[in-house]
């Protein structure tokens, strides 16, 4: 088995700059419609036309312990038009292209951006069934807010962790982590870490054109009154 604890401490490192508290009160907010409901208990959790954000870091540390790293934030649009096998075979997943936040496509392959929620025991034998003969090992992951799993596939040479967790309120993925160690014939690791971030505050050049015109025009205003009154006070008195 391969050491992959600094890889995987790097990329666990980059959860932590999630805007927490941000994304909490987006969740709460959030009302989900279940749709393609069914006998199994699954549905999808979430509205269709809902655009869900996240950023991604890439980082490769090369033999000679040279470090890069790349990050990046885009977005998917859900729709409506997502299945749920029933009966259940494998683990159904949502996915979507994505796009960068000015609007052009990122090309990332289509994203597994949601689980269906509900019957989260249904989920796990699935997924444990249908994987078990595929990785070296299998952890699932579960709380009352989130569920997901982690995987490991060991190599001679190479060593792979996978880790998602999604949300159970939504389905939508929380976080992903994918870990290549190699040791021979170079030593080399690389990583990609996927979070969900909260909406980014995108300028709008036309609303930002226009209400900076707006308060040009109230400096002016201002201007102008204050230079009236200014001269007013300053006329010589005329003994009047």
């Amino acid at each position: 088995m391969q050491d992959t604890t600094f890889g995987e401490k790097h990329s666990e490192t980059a959860f932590g700059k999630t805007k927490v508290i941000a994304l909490g009160i987006m969740l709460v907010l959030s009302i989900p419609i279940l749709v393609d409901s069914q006998d199994q208990g699954l549905a999808w959790g979430f509205n269709a036309g809902e655009k869900v954000y996240f950023r991604e870091t890439i980082t490769t540390i090369t033999s000679d312990n040279t470090t890069s790293t790349i990050s990046f934030g885009f977005y998917i649009t859900t729709k409506d038009n997502y299945t749920i096998p029933d009966p259940l075979t494998d683990l159904p997943y949502a996915r979507e292209e994505a796009f960068f936040y000015n609007n052009t496509p990122a090309y990332i392959p289509y994203l597994g951006f949601a689980v269906p929620i509900g019957n989260w025991d249904l989920l796990e034998t699935v997924f444990l069934s249908d994987s078990s003969n595929n990785y070296s090992s299998i952890a699932m992951i579960g709380n009352d807010t989130a569920w997901g799993f982690r995987t490991t596939l060991n190599g001679t040479f190479t060593a792979e962790i996978r880790k998602s967790v999604f949300s159970k309120m939504d389905g939508i993925l929380l976080s992903s982590i994918f870990i290549s160690t190699m040791t021979f014939p170079i030593h080399h690791s690389y990583s990609e870490v996927v979070e969900r971030v909260a909406p980014p505050f995108l300028l709008n050049y036309a609303i930002l054109a226009a209400g900076g015109g707006i308060m040009f025009i109230g400096l002016l205003v201002v201007y102008v009154f204050t230079r009236f009154r200014s001269s007013r006070h300053s006329l010589p008195k005329t003994g009047i």
